[in-house]
């Protein structure tokens, strides 16, 4: 593996949660989800799987952090923002999408105003909820993609990372207010670094590609890529011992 063993301990590279290393469905489940369109869709993953075998992408020599979601809400996120790494070919660039392109572009999830207290307790016990309810949403600092960097519950700063998975909400681009209950209006799906999958995809007929470069019409490209494409390239491994290595 390029990028190292995450799980050497229990003697494997990678692991099938997605928020940690690959997101992976075993066949009956692929069976289950597309019915119908198995035969097809297991057609095209293998094709793109055989067609850049021994491939890969590099920036400065080394192969890159081929980071993707599922919708950017329309701006893409810097890896920086997210995970502290400044990668080159990882940043904050427009990614138009739509509601009618994307299924569930759009999201609300509400809280009670005891469940948010609690929820929110679970992870900052030193929060202080005991004024009214509608007290308890102080500021909300975003970064330069639009997602929420912190908001301040009770007196504490809370990141939209941490907000995200305390409430399980698809994406940290969101608003909260409070209107007897605590309600979050979210944009997107995922961490928005890399490239958004939902839009791509249906796209993906408008991506050339060649045996030395990547090449995007103007429309794939400001849709699909938060990469420095000049800095990058399509390598190919020398052997198959390299391959493996």
């Amino acid at each position: 593996m390029v990028t190292g063993s995450k799980h050497a301990d229990k003697n494997a590279d990678v692991c099938t949660d997605p928020a940690c290393c690959q997101a992976w469905i075993s066949d009956a489940e692929m069976h289950k989800n597309w019915g119908d369109d198995y035969a097809a869709n297991l057609d095209k993953i293998t094709a793109a799987v055989t067609d850049t075998d021994g491939e890969y992408l590099v920036s400065g020599g080394t192969p890159i952090l081929a980071a993707f979601h599922s919708s950017s809400g329309g701006t893409t996120e810097s890896s920086a923002d997210v995970w502290g790494t400044d990668l080159p070919y990882l940043v904050s660039v427009s990614s138009p999408e739509t509601e009618a392109e994307v299924p569930n572009f759009k999201t609300t999830m509400t809280a009670a105003p005891i469940d948010f207290r609690d929820t929110v307790l679970s992870a900052h016990p030193e929060a202080d909820f005991t004024g009214a309810a509608n007290t308890w949403i102080g500021g909300m600092t975003k970064d330069d993609s639009g997602r929420v960097k912190t908001v301040t519950l009770g007196g504490v700063a809370v990141t939209g990372e941490e907000m995200r998975t305390l409430f399980s909400l698809r994406s940290t681009e969101f608003d909260l207010v409070y209107n007897g209950n605590f309600v979050f209006s979210v944009t997107g799906n995922g961490h928005g670094v890399g490239m958004g999958v939902a839009i791509s995809v249906p796209r993906s007929s408008r991506i050339i590609r060649s045996q030395s470069s990547i090449r995007r019409t103007r429309v794939a490209a400001a849709s699909t890529a938060s990469a420095s494409r000049e800095n990058l390239r399509v390598s190919k491994y020398s052997s198959a011992a390299e391959a493996v290595s």
